[in-house]
C-alpha cells in the first residue's frame, strides 16, 4: 500500500493541470468547490508562497496521501523504530514533488502544498505512535498477567 501511495503521489504531481482538472470533473469533483481564494505571492511567476491556499479537493488528496503513505512505512518492520530517519525522508519527498512540478506544463509549486504534505505526515507519524503505543501496553499488561 505504500508503494501504490508513492505511486499515486508521482502520477498526480505528474499530470498536466489541464488533465488534473478533467480527472476531478470525471470523478465529480473540481477545483473550485467550497474554496476560497486568497491574495498570493510569489517568487520567480513560478514558485507560490501563499500560505492560505484555496482548500479544495486537491488539497485535501496531498493531506491524505501523505498520512497513508506515512502509516504504511511505519508500519514496516523495517522502519518500525527509525520514525525520525522516515520523517525526515517524507519531508524531502514533499519537497522534490512540489519541486518537479516546477518542469510540468500548467503546474505551480506551492509552498502551501508542502506545508499541507508535513501535516499529513505529521498526522501519520502521531497515528502510527498511537498505535504502536496501545499495541505496546496490551502486550506487556498480558506479559504481567502471565507473570
Amino acid at each position: 500500500m505504500g508503494n501504490q501511495a508513492a505511486l499515486s503521489i508521482f502520477i498526480g504531481v505528474l499530470m498536466p493541470e489541464n488533465s488534473k482538472e478533467k480527472l476531478g470533473v470525471l470523478f465529480g469533483f473540481s477545483a473550485d468547490q467550497s474554496s476560497i481564494e486568497f491574495n498570493k505571492l510569489t517568487f520567480n511567476q513560478t514558485f507560490n508562497l501563499n500560505l492560505k491556499p484555496k482548500w479544495d479537493v486537491f488539497k485535501q488528496g496531498h493531506f491524505v496521501m501523505f498520512t497513508i503513505l506515512t502509516i504504511t512505512i511505519m508500519r514496516t518492520k523495517t522502519f518500525r523504530k527509525e520514525v525520525t530517519k522516515v520523517v525526515i525522508f517524507l519531508i524531502l519527498f514533499a519537497l522534490v514533488t512540489e519541486v518537479l512540478q516546477l518542469f510540468i506544463a500548467g503546474r505551480t509549486s506551492q509552498l502551501s502544498d508542502v506545508l499541507i504534505d508535513n501535516a499529513g505526515i505529521l498526522s501519520g507519524s502521531i497515528i502510527i505512535s498511537i498505535i504502536q503505543l496501545v499495541i505496546y501496553s496490551s502486550s506487556s499488561s498480558t506479559k504481567n498477567l502471565n507473570n
